[in-house]
């Protein structure tokens, strides 16, 4: 088996610039990432950890491989947390 297999890591991304700025952080660690298009239709909640943990279930029911996700929000304490997980779609 090849050594750095077990380092291998799938990054479930729509966002080539999030995986342009992951590969060479993990690489620094020895850690290989791989880039997976991933385009899904991403649940609705409040809740970082959910919508993380859907879109990885859904990555790794398709892959069947080590992957992770990335999700983000913008909390405003000034506004009570708005727009929080729905910042992508307020811009929109």
């Amino acid at each position: 088996m090849n050594p750095t297999h077990n380092r291998e890591l799938y990054f479930a991304t729509s966002n080539p610039h999030k995986f342009g700025e992951a590969k060479p952080i993990l690489a620094a660690s020895g850690i290989i990432i791989l880039h997976l298009p991933f385009v899904h239709d991403e649940i609705r909640s409040d809740s970082l950890e959910e919508i993380a943990l859907e879109a990885v279930s859904v990555a790794f029911s398709k892959l069947k491989k080590p992957v992770f996700v990335e999700d983000t929000g913008l909390f405003i304490n000034a506004l009570n947390g708005f727009p929080g997980t729905y910042s992508a779609w307020v811009q929109k």
